[in-house]
């Protein structure tokens, strides 16, 4: 709530600020004084760089950034310090300036795994860049694998840890933990369809694509329901069938009246038979 004070003399704008004395003549101005300048500390001008068409640049050792916010991380730990985070393996001298930089160390130097307690162990060398929330993993008790949400812990304790794969597609009898391979059932349940050897990608657990190997074969086609045509890729089936099967041509040549399905082909004809007319 936006306390308010009137002045006394009319000539005086009608708004004062009860902390500081600043005086408004639009309450709205008042209010955003209130809210985001007054009693508040202002940030300190960030000195030192240039903008060039590299993005930003560190006056001292000339390293460009794209984002400004990489900028100001450069300048606040990395430009003119020294490396102050120990390697938490013991018998490793190696240094870091940034915390991501020691957990990458650590992850491709010496091949261990990323768990909560390594976090904790190398940012607790430097307390004082703690930022925001700790990124928490939930770790399986038996196979030491880690996930990021709860969920997914729980699904892997549920289907994948110490089990055999439970879920065999009907087509391909491949077998695989994803509770999800089921629904291929569905996908797959035209009769016209032939389909041979799919590979499947899941993609946060809840869309599946159908990757079709291609065969030389006609019986590994897809044939259309109302023509004799077949087609190597679904997507050109489905073209077909929205375009071309049981449709009237749309586009008309100008010059001979030739129809097409298409306007690419029409464009195509034009030049081809009636570029000395155009």
């Amino acid at each position: 709530v936006v306390s308010v004070q009137r002045c006394g003399k009319s000539n005086d704008p009608p708004f004062v600020c009860t902390r500081c004395g600043k005086m408004y003549q639009v309450s709205t101005s008042l209010r955003r004084h209130m809210k985001y300048d007054c009693g508040r500390v202002k940030r300190p001008i960030v000195t030192g760089y240039s903008v060039t068409s590299a993005g930003y640049v560190c006056q001292a050792c000339t390293r460009s950034y794209k984002g400004f916010a990489s900028l100001k991380r450069h300048l606040k730990y990395e430009c003119g310090k020294f490396p102050n985070i120990q390697c938490p393996v013991s018998g490793c001298n190696y240094k870091a300036k940034l915390n991501a930089r020691m957990l990458q160390h650590v992850r491709m130097v010496h091949k261990l795994e990323y768990s909560v307690s390594t976090e904790i162990l190398i940012r607790a060398q430097h307390p004082d860049r703690l930022s925001g929330k700790k990124e928490v993993r939930y770790c399986c008790s038996k196979c030491n694998k880690n996930y990021k949400h709860r969920k997914h812990l729980t699904s892997h304790l549920t289907y994948e840890c110490g089990k055999e794969p439970q879920f065999q597609c009907e087509v391909c009898l491949k077998r695989a933990f994803s509770v999800f391979l089921p629904k291929m059932q569905q996908k797959l349940s035209a009769p016209t369809v032939a389909i041979s050897t799919p590979k499947i990608r899941v993609w946060n657990g809840t869309k599946i694509w159908f990757f079709l190997q291609s065969r030389t074969s006609e019986t590994h086609r897809f044939k259309c329901n109302g023509c004799t045509r077949s087609y190597k890729y679904l997507r050109s089936l489905k073209r077909h069938q929205k375009i071309e099967c049981g449709k009237e041509k749309k586009f008309v040549c100008n010059y001979c009246l030739v129809r097409f399905y298409y306007k690419q082909d029409m464009e195509a004809h034009t030049i081809r038979k009636h570029l000395h007319l155009c």
